[in-house]
């Protein structure tokens, strides 16, 4: 597989991985009083339970910056499978192209 489609493939991965996560609750234990996280590993999506009449979805602490971190860390995780499995691919000393 060439690096150029593995990384577009990575890319894609960690960015479906990250929205995907948007569903798994990560609330951590010294959090909002009366909020749920949701991301994982950086939460980054806050709902309010408390008061929902005010936009109850907002950014938790680290905003944007923990979206884009999470892209990064699945992008990274992405990666590294499938270099495990090109190289894995390439067994008995045969090359593909």
């Amino acid at each position: 597989m060439r690096m150029a489609a593995m990384f577009w493939i990575a890319i894609s991965t960690g960015v479906l991985i990250t929205v995907l996560s948007s569903f798994v609750p990560a609330t951590p234990g010294g959090g909002f009083v009366g909020a749920t996280w949701w991301g994982f590993p950086v939460a980054w999506l806050v709902k309010m339970v408390v008061a929902p009449q005010y936009n109850p979805y907002t950014l938790g602490p680290y905003g944007i910056l923990g979206f884009l971190a999470d892209i990064v860390i699945w992008f990274i995780v992405a990666l590294i499978i499938l270099a495990i499995i090109n190289f894995a691919g390439r067994g008995n000393g045969r090359r593909r192209r």
